[in-house]
């Protein structure tokens, strides 16, 4: 248990060409840090580059051979050490001493002869606003690396100023679910050769998925020659449902001119069918150690899902309370949009399989 204690202290490089300076600043950390350190400059350098880097570097200014301002020049050039905090301890004290050491990139500068508690006070300061810079970092590398899978780079941007557990712990919230997928294409594919079926579902997704951004969803997961997507989710956002269908209304009217271009060149394909769906659901991670999927869980999907299966090529199907929330959210938002002046069809109740009981349905027709 001590072992993995000591592994997680943070470690501190004291750099200074005098043993008694190199004991004294020592003994006022090993309770607290881990200690390295360097009796020259050259030293220093090797330590900061080598498999277990310093998580900050208390730097002697006034050193035989490279001097503290040289050694810190050189950290600062190297990208594998630029972000290693460095703060100069040093005798000199004009104004113009202080300034240099902070151009060449030092975090901050200490006099001496020291004083212990200002000296406790500073480490511990810049190793934790270290340690903050270090969790933005990682938690930027994930956003970008993850869920641009998902989201468009202006979510991404949002997501950032976002604590990562607030959008990644599961969470029940209200979304909108959105389920598209391209009619008649299995048996279409059956007639093309690897590379066309490749280009024309790629193609189609392309188109899909920047319909689903613009209106800043996220697509959970691609199905073949379809797409489910969420709206909502991962960043909250109340006008989901207006969002989600707006986004389906998009693809209907990308799709009809991408099916004449096809067309044109004698490329058939097919119509859209979509689904969208409003309600509550659970969202989160779910998977194993090694492979994680941000998603949504419940009976939503499904019914968004069978929605989309139930929908005739060019056409969207949808539920009472995406409606009712999609026209409160155009009339609050003072959008001009097209569904203000949409044609809602009921198609009356209709039983789903795994639904519990028979849902009202409208066929949706924007102008």
């Amino acid at each position: 248990m001590a072992a993995n204690v000591e592994q997680k202290k943070q470690t501190v490089l004291i750099v200074d060409d005098q043993p008694d300076n190199l004991a004294l600043i020592g003994s006022l950390l090993k309770d607290i840090y881990k200690t390295k350190v360097a009796l020259n400059g050259e030293k220093a350098l090797q330590i900061a580059i080598s498999n277990e880097p310093p998580d900050l570097i208390l730097l002697d200014v006034m050193m035989p051979g490279i001097d503290g301002y040289e050694v810190c020049r050189r950290l600062k050039e190297n990208k594998a050490t630029n972000d290693i905090p460095v703060i100069f301890l040093t005798a000199k004290s004009e104004v113009e001493d202080e300034q240099m050491g902070l151009e060449l990139g030092a975090a901050d500068y200490i006099a001496k002869p020291i004083s212990p508690p200002i000296v406790l006070a500073r480490v511990k300061n810049h190793l934790m606003l270290q340690s903050a810079r270090e969790y933005l970092k990682e938690k930027n590398r994930f956003l970008e690396n993850t869920f641009s899978r998902y989201v468009s780079s202006k979510v991404i941007e949002q997501l950032k100023g976002t604590p990562i557990d607030e959008f990644l712990k599961m969470d029940k919230r209200e979304v909108s679910i959105l389920f598209v997928d391209m009619r008649g294409f299995t048996a279409l594919g059956s007639r093309l050769t690897p590379e066309e079926v490749q280009e024309t579902v790629n193609s189609f997704l392309d188109n899909m998925v920047k319909c689903v951004e613009e209106m800043e969803g996220m697509v959970d997961k691609f199905l073949g020659d379809g797409l489910m997507a969420i709206f909502g989710a991962p960043l909250h956002n109340e006008t989901h449902a207006w969002q989600a269908l707006s986004a389906a209304a998009s693809m209907q009217k990308v799709h009809k001119d991408w099916m004449e271009s096809r067309q044109a060149a004698n490329k058939t394909v097919g119509a859209i069918g979509i689904g969208v769906a409003t309600g509550e659901v659970v969202v989160g991670n779910v998977g194993t150690s090694n492979r994680m999927e941000y998603t949504a869980l419940g009976h939503l999907v499904n019914l968004a899902s069978r929605l989309c299966s139930n929908a005739a090529g060019g056409e969207i199907l949808t539920i009472k309370e995406s409606l009712e929330q999609m026209k409160h959210h155009a009339s609050a938002l003072q959008v001009q949009d097209e569904f203000l002046t949409a044609t809602f069809i009921s198609k009356g109740l209709t039983t789903f399989k795994n639904i519990s009981e028979p849902l009202e349905i409208f066929s949706v027709s924007a102008c």
